[in-house]
């Protein structure tokens, strides 16, 4: 988990990473009865969209919540996440500077990482799907 502070970054390179079978099995499932096996408590806000048609994203979630504007600390999400991982970012839902495009989803992709959750402004994906995936 990353986050700010009050005083700076919190870092915490330490994942207890969720056993593959689990993951598996988890993909059995649709998103709506696992929120409600969470007590609704594992929901993201309804406007969170794919931005690739029909990919659905399994696995250990590696989060980041970030200061509005900076989007520094996703490169070290980056770091500290493996093949399969997923890549969380709370930037609060702004949508007045994209925190991930064109670079760090290619970084991520040739990574293994298997999926980004943004809660705020993406740009540039579309374009680099095309052409390296």
């Amino acid at each position: 988990m990353i986050e700010r502070e009050k005083f700076g970054l919190r870092i915490s390179a330490e994942v207890e990473r969720v056993p593959k079978e689990v993951i598996e099995k988890l993909k059995e499932y649709d998103t709506g009865l696992l929120c409600d096996g969470m007590l609704n408590s594992g929901a993201m806000h309804s406007c969170i969209k794919p931005l690739i048609p029909g990919k659905v994203i399994v696995g250990t979630a590696i989060t980041v919540k970030l200061p509005i504007g900076d989007s520094m600390v996703i490169s070290k999400a980056m770091d500290i996440a493996q093949e399969g991982d997923i890549v969380v970012v709370d930037a609060h839902g702004t949508t007045d500077n994209a925190v991930i495009g064109d670079i760090k989803y290619l970084t991520c992709k040739l990574k293994g990482i298997a999926g980004i959750v943004v809660d705020g402004a993406v740009r540039e994906i579309i374009p680099v799907r095309l052409i390296y995936l």
